[in-house]
């Protein structure tokens, strides 16, 4: 599960290790950036390095 912010601005970020932050991304990017990295890989650590990455 990835989290992202609505609000405009601003960073997400997860402490709690459940959830992928988008950082700075919006809904949308996130979601895109999502769907393409699941066509890559279903591995969480994978998935987390490319939001990190992007």
């Amino acid at each position: 599960m990835v989290i992202s912010s609505r609000t405009g601005t601003g960073i997400t970020t997860s402490n709690d290790g459940l959830f992928i932050s988008a950082d700075t991304l919006t809904p949308q990017k996130a979601w895109i950036l999502l769907m393409l990295a699941l066509t890559k890989t279903h591995d969480r650590s994978r998935i987390a390095k490319m939001f990190r990455t992007y």
